[in-house]
């Protein structure tokens, strides 16, 4: 899963895609309070920031916010909180589960509706653009892993 953004968030028929980064602290991105301005191949950027990560020998944990969204897709979004955990079940298996929750503006649409709008856009780009937007991430980590050989023990 260490590979760069703009080879692992592709350009779909309805999404942009990720065409690089900058880095807004020091480092790399990935330590808990690294930041970086994400740009997206419309055009477009979001600001992204790392707020937890642990690794231990089995099993991973991430979670970041991603805010100032410029895309007219997330128009309607304030922020989204993602997360990763990953844990190794044996030697050639490891489960990756990868959540999203977002906040939408009160006073854009379909966030000025509430739970109306709340409902809408779940079912109308969560459940839909984003989602398959987040299988394509997932079944690209799934080839990168079944191409890379196991390790001797």
């Amino acid at each position: 899963m260490n590979k760069p953004l703009e080879k692992t968030i592709n350009k779909s028929e309805s999404l942009p895609g990720v065409s690089g980064d900058y880095m807004l602290t020091q480092g790399t991105f990935g330590s808990p309070g690294s930041r970086h301005i994400v740009c997206l191949t419309d055009g477009t950027s979001t600001e992204e920031e790392a707020l937890e990560h642990e690794d231990a020998p089995t099993s991973s944990h991430f979670r970041y916010i991603v805010w100032n969204y410029t895309t007219p897709k997330a128009k309607p979004i304030a922020y989204g909180v993602g997360e990763f955990r990953t844990v190794q079940l044996d030697a050639g298996h490891t489960r990756i589960t990868w959540t999203y929750s977002f906040m939408l503006k009160g006073d854009v649409f379909p966030g000025e509706l509430g739970a109306l709008g709340r409902w809408f856009f779940r079912v109308r780009f969560l459940d839909g653009e984003y989602a398959a937007m987040m299988k394509d991430v997932l079944q690209g980590y799934k080839q990168d892993a079944e191409e890379r050989p196991i390790a001797p023990r």
